[in-house]
């Protein structure tokens, strides 16, 4: 039986295009969530996100990438959009639709080596 030792794990990680979390980075899939209400506060269904990132023009269809999945709150970013942000961070444009009507709200998120993350937004997003 092999067994890793830290400085081939460190190496592994550099290979691999960094790492930030002890030992590697995590196998789950980060989501980034918010949740989407009317004006009165009332939380809604049937919300469908699009994402632009006004840096590079790409528009990010969340809803479809993660139709099948469910989550507490509405997904609004994911680790599959990770490539289309800069590591740094990226203002991000994100469009809740639901009953004809949509609200958006400004972002900017980051990635480390391994997952996507919030850096500044509202927890909440008003569809008036």
């Amino acid at each position: 039986m092999y067994s890793f030792r830290p400085v081939q794990i460190l190496s592994l990680c550099t290979l691999l295009g960094g790492c930030t979390e002890p030992g590697g980075c995590t196998l789950e899939f980060r989501i980034i969530t918010a949740v989407i209400v009317d004006s009165a506060g009332r939380l809604l269904s049937g919300v469908s996100v699009t994402d632009t990132v006004p840096r590079t023009g790409a528009v990010l269809d969340v809803t479809g990438s993660l139709a099948s999945w469910h989550f507490d709150g509405v997904p609004i970013f994911s680790d599959g959009f990770q490539r289309e942000i800069a590591p740094r961070g990226d203002e991000v444009i994100v469009v809740a639709s639901a009953a004809g009507r949509s609200g958006r709200a400004t972002y900017r998120f980051g990635a480390d080596a391994c997952h996507v993350r919030k850096l500044a937004g509202p927890d909440t997003v008003v569809v008036p």
